[in-house]
């Protein structure tokens, strides 16, 4: 199953981004909870802290770039460079 993590941090963007990702993979024939599944953040600590537990726990991450604290071109490359167990 592909793991699918969206951080964002303004709800509307959030919900907006996880129905259009459905929208593409539904149309390609996945199933949700069978083919593939999304998990939405809504900063990056509890997403740093599912990957720090489960390093590969996903296969694609959706990355707000203006996160209220925090950059989403810098998680990015944060996540990028950190070892497996982070």
């Amino acid at each position: 199953m592909y793991q699918v993590a969206i951080c964002e941090d303004e709800p509307h963007a959030a919900e907006r981004n996880e129905i259009l990702l459905c929208q593409i993979l539904d149309a390609r024939n996945f199933r949700r909870d069978i083919d593939y599944s999304v998990h939405c953040f809504a900063s990056p600590a509890p997403l740093l802290a599912q990957l720090e537990r489960h390093p590969a726990a996903f296969h694609l991450l959706l990355l707000d770039i203006e996160l209220e604290n925090e950059n989403g071109i810098s998680l990015a490359a944060q996540v990028r460079t950190a070892p497996l167990s982070l």
